[in-house]
């Protein structure tokens, strides 16, 4: 069971660098193109596959109306782990101007198998919040890190 597995965890990391796109140059060029360094080591195997999670929004910190958002692909965790760039790409909202983002948040979700059933685990972009399942996964389950390690799963800033 997940929950008696993951005590040795070490850290889960995310950090990120995002560019703003400019699509005045290629017509076919994404709004928002974001490179996030992702760094995930001794994970248990029942987590497979992890996803990068973006928005561009209106305001700094929380609160702000997301002008655009998008997501990675799935990527397969291999050996516990995975330690690369993760790159996305995405549009503002039909009702949105891109020229309105001043900040983004990156957050992590990953993907497990759990007694055979597909459990997704993610702080849902909240700063703080711990990798648990959701949504409404009873009992919910979180991942814990390993002791002295400070995982960071959400990270946010200025697009300029």
């Amino acid at each position: 069971m997940l929950a008696r597995r993951c005590s040795s965890f070490g850290a889960i990391g995310l950090a990120v660098a995002a560019i703003l796109g400019n699509a005045a140059t290629l017509s076919f060029a994404a709004d928002f193109n974001f490179t996030v360094p992702v760094r995930l080591t001794n994970l248990p195997p029942e987590i497979r596959q992890f996803a990068v999670m973006c928005s561009a929004n209106d305001r700094l910190g929380p609160g702000g109306t997301a002008i655009g958002q998008g997501g990675s692909p799935r990527i397969l965790i291999q050996s516990g782990g995975y330690s690369g760039n993760v790159t996305l790409s995405f549009n503002h909202s039909a009702t949105a101007n891109p020229a309105n983002a001043v900040g983004y948040d990156c957050y992590l979700e990953m993907y497990a198998v759990i007694n055979g059933q597909p459990v997704t685990f993610g702080s849902e972009g909240i700063p703080g919040v711990k990798m648990r399942t959701y949504p409404n996964v009873n009992p919910a389950l979180e991942i814990p890190s390993a002791p002295g390690s400070t995982p960071k799963t959400f990270v946010a800033g200025p697009l300029h």
